[in-house]
C-alpha cells in the first residue's frame, strides 16, 4: 500500500506551484512544466549532494598533529616524516658511547711478565754468544715485546678518551637505526686511525735508529776492535754484524735492518765476531734474530709459545731458572693466527675485539625533545562528510531553486511551437523580463 502511495506522491510533487496569494491560475500545460521543473531540480539536488559527498570521501586531508614532550616509546611509534628538534643538540660521545677493547692474550701471557725477561737473560754473559744465538738477544726480544703491548694499551686508550670527547651534533632526533650507523661509521674511523699513528710513530723511531746507527750493548748490529798498528799506534775499527737472511742473501747492518733471519740455541760461548761457527743445537721456530731485538721481534711469530712443549725445551735451555711458564692457548678464538708474525699484530694495535655499547636511552634522555611534529594525511571521516552535506543543502536547494525555474522557462520559450502574434521589441523585452521574473 505505501510503494503507490509513494509513487503518486512523488509524481504530483510540484514545488514549484503558484501561492495562493499570487491569484496567478496554472492551466495544464503550465502545472506539466512546474511537475517537470519539480524533478529537475531534485535530481539535480541528489546529483550535486552525491558528487560532493563522493569527493569528499575519496580526497585526503593533511593535518599536522603535534606531541608535547614525547616519551622514547611515543617517539619509536611517530611516522618516519616526524620532526623532533633536540632541546640539546650538542653533547660529547660519552654521554651514550661506551668502547671497551680486548688485546691478543700474549699482552697478559707468561712471555712478557719480569719472570719471563729474567729467567732469560744471562746479562753480561749475553754478548759471548754466536750471532743469531736466543741467549744473545732473547731477553731484549721480548721486553721489546712487552713495551708494545703497554704502548698499544696507552695510546688506544687516548684515542678512546679522544673519541669520548668529541661532540656529537644532531640538531633532530635520530632513530635508534641511524643512531647505531652514524656511531659506527665514527668507530670505523677510529679502528683506522688509531693503528695508522700508532705505526706511524713506530716507522719514525725506527728510522731515526737505522738513520744515526744507533749502537745497542747486546753488539747485535755491530762491534768494535783495536787494531795494533805498532806499539804506540792503534786503531780502533768499526765491524758490522752480518746475518743469513731466510732468503740465502747475506745482509750486514751497516747497511739496512735485515730480514728474517734463523735464531736457535749454540753449543758454546763463542765471540760473534770469530769467524768459525758454533754447532747449533735448536732452531726456535718462528723466532728471528737480526740487527735490533726491537725489529726482529717484529719479524718474528709466536708459533713456539703456543706450544708447552716448544715453551719446555726452550727453558731448559735456561738451567739457572726453576721458573714454569705456560704457554698460550691455541685454541682459544682470534682474529690472529698463531704463524701472525708480531709486526701484524702491532700494526692492528694488538687488538682483538671492539666492544661497543651505544645506548639510545641515554642518547634520547640527553636530545630531550619538547615538541614534535608531523603531517598526518587521512581520509574525512563520514560524520564531516554527513555534516558538511547538510551545512551545503541549504544553500544548494535555495540556489537550485532560483536557477532551474529561470532555466525550465527558457527551455519552455525554446520549446513552444505555437504560433504567436508579432510583438514589438518592447513588448519582448517585457515577455522576457516576465519569464525570469
Amino acid at each position: 500500500m505505501q510503494m503507490p502511495f509513494l509513487k503518486d506522491y512523488f509524481l504530483n510533487l510540484n514545488l514549484f506551484e503558484p501561492r495562493p496569494e499570487s491569484n496567478e491560475v496554472q492551466d495544464n500545460q503550465t502545472r506539466r512544466w512546474n511537475l517537470l521543473t519539480t524533478r529537475v531540480y531534485l535530481i539535480v539536488l541528489l546529483s550535486t549532494l552525491i558528487v560532493i559527498a563522493l569527493f569528499l570521501s575519496l580526497t585526503s586531508q593533511t593535518t599536522i598533529v603535534k606531541v608535547e614532550f614525547p616519551t622514547k616509546q611515543q617517539f619509536e611509534k611517530l611516522p618516519s616524516n616526524a620532526r623532533c628538534p633536540c632541546s640539546q643538540i650538542s653533547f660529547p660521545h660519552s654521554k651514550f658511547v661506551s668502547l671497551q677493547t680486548t688485546f691478543h692474550q700474549v699482552c697478559s701471557s707468561d712471555v712478557i711478565s719480569v719472570r719471563w725477561f729474567q729467567a732469560i737473560n744471562l746479562r753480561a754473559n749475553a754478548t759471548y754468544f754466536p750471532r743469531g744465538d736466543f741467549q744473545t738477544f732473547g731477553s731484549a726480544q721480548f721486553q721489546a715485546l712487552a713495551g708494545f703491548c703497554r704502548l698499544a694499551k696507552a695510546n688506544i686508550e687516548q684515542a678512546i678518551n679522544s673519541f669520548y670527547l668529541r661532540t656529537f651534533l644532531t640538531p633532530q632526533v635520530l632513530s635508534d637505526t641511524d643512531l647505531q650507523s652514524k656511531i659506527q661509521a665514527l668507530i670505523a674511523e677510529l679502528q683506522s686511525t688509531a693503528p695508522n699513528t700508532f705505526n706511524g710513530l713506530l716507522r719514525l723511531v725506527n728510522d731515526m735508529i737505522r738513520t744515526n746507527e744507533l749502537m745497542n750493548g747486546l753488539l747485535t748490529v755491530a762491534t768494535y776492535r783495536y787494531y795494533f798498528l805498532s806499539q804506540n799506534n792503534v786503531n780502533l775499527a768499526r765491524i758490522g754484524i752480518g746475518y743469513i737472511q731466510a732468503d740465502g742473501y747475506w745482509c750486514t747492518c751497516q747497511i739496512k735492518l735485515c730480514l728474517w733471519s734463523p735464531s736457535g740455541i749454540h753449543q758454546v760461548f763463542n765471540r760473534s765476531v770469530e769467524p768459525f761457527p758454533a754447532i747449533l743445537l735448536w732452531q726456535i721456530p718462528g723466532i728471528s734474530s737480526g740487527c735490533l731485538p726491537v725489529h726482529s721481534i717484529l719479524l718474528s711469530d709466536l708459533e713456539c709459545f703456543y706450544n708447552q712443549t716448544c715453551v719446555n725445551k726452550l727453558v731448559s735451555y735456561f738451567p739457572i731458572t726453576n721458573e714454569t711458564f705456560v704457554a698460550m692457548n691455541a685454541t682459544k678464538r682470534s682474529r690472529f693466527h698463531p704463524n701472525s708474525t708480531v709486526k701484524s699484530v702491532v700494526d692492528e694495535l694488538m687488538i682483538e675485539d671492539w666492544i661497543t655499547n651505544i645506548s639510545y636511552e641515554n642518547y634520547y634522555s640527553q636530545c630531550a625533545p619538547k615538541l614534535c611534529t608531523f603531517y598526518e594525511t587521512s581520509r574525512h571521516k563520514k560524520m564531516y562528510v554527513i555534516t558538511k552535506l547538510i551545512s551545503l543543502m541549504a544553500s544548494l536547494a535555495i540556489g537550485f531553486k532560483l536557477i532551474i525555474p529561470i532555466v525550465m522557462r527558457a527551455v519552455r520559450m525554446l520549446t513552444d511551437r505555437t504560433p504567436r502574434p508579432q510583438t514589438s521589441g518592447k513588448d519582448s523585452w517585457i515577455r522576457l523580463t516576465k519569464v525570469v521574473a
